[in-house]
């Protein structure tokens, strides 16, 4: 059974934090999630265990906006509930439907491929010096096979299952709820 999780998008900025640092500035989420549903730590201490929280997704397109880049963190409901319960300016709680449009246009520039580069050097030796034919394929082994085939999770070139939020969905296991 997949994980129930919820979406919580926010604006998020650079500036000076209350600990004097420099860094994004968040929702004081300490304060509005009471500290037993979150474990007794501060909440990015909370978030950053993956039992709590399936992923933080950026906006990449708005990161150079001077009011603030767009991001949505997935908790878990307990958590979410007390940030619904208390809603903050800025903050919203979103629907499955609403975080699958926001995944798919933030990741709309990523790669459709991932590879891994060593392996791809070592084929790509025998792209340059072979024709890459029939005859070549046959002398090849299954794991150079699998590794030029983008639909095998083999080492080399694979295709980016985290690009659309159905493949990041699979992944996690999630199931978003509320909003």
């Amino acid at each position: 059974m997949a994980k129930q999780v919820m979406a919580i998008k926010m604006r998020s900025k650079k500036g000076k934090r209350k600990d004097g640092k420099i860094g994004f500035i968040y929702p004081d989420f300490d304060a509005i999630v009471p500290k037993e549903k979150r474990g007794g730590v501060r909440w990015q201490e909370w978030i950053s265990d993956q039992e709590h929280c399936a992923g933080q997704i950026v906006n990449e397109k708005t990161k150079a906006d001077p009011d603030g880049f767009e991001n949505v963190i997935l908790v878990d409901v307990p958590f979410g509930e007390a940030v619904k319960a208390q809603l903050p300016s800025g903050v919203e709680i979103i629907d499955e439907a609403e975080f699958a449009a926001f995944y798919n246009d933030s990741n709309a520039g990523a790669a459709s491929y991932r590879t891994d580069e060593g392996i791809i050097v070592a084929l790509q030796t025998i792209y340059e010096t072979q024709i890459f034919d029939e005859k070549v394929k046959q002398k090849m082994s299954a794991e150079d096979l699998a590794a030029i085939d983008p639909d095998n999770d083999a080492p080399g070139i694979r295709r980016n299952k985290l690009k659309t939020f159905t493949g990041f969905k699979a992944a996690k296991d999630i199931e978003i709820v509320g909003g």
